[in-house]
């Protein structure tokens, strides 16, 4: 839980975020093709987080792409692969 009672501030101070309507953020894509890709959800994705623990070993917490995400990525242009590669 934020410390500061702000639960939506990454949201607020990074976005807008791709797909985050309730803070101004596009529901669509259009390529340049012309399709459009519609945006599911709030297009953020935590896939690995590291905390310091002084004295002891770094917790850390992994999770794989979400599938939802990896496809908006790769409809836009992106591959698989840069996905694996980036949080790798």
């Amino acid at each position: 839980d934020p410390v500061t009672g702000r639960k939506h501030q990454l949201r607020v101070h990074a976005g807008p975020l791709l797909g985050d309507r309730a803070h101004g953020g596009v529901r669509r894509l259009t390529r340049a093709d012309g399709a459009v890709i519609e945006l599911p959800r709030v297009m953020l994705h935590a896939a690995r987080v590291e905390i310091a623990d002084p004295g002891a070993e770094p917790w850390i917490v992994t999770e794989p792409v979400a599938e939802d995400l990896v496809q908006v990525w790769c409809a836009v242009g992106g591959s698989a692969t840069d996905v694996d590669r980036a949080v790798g």
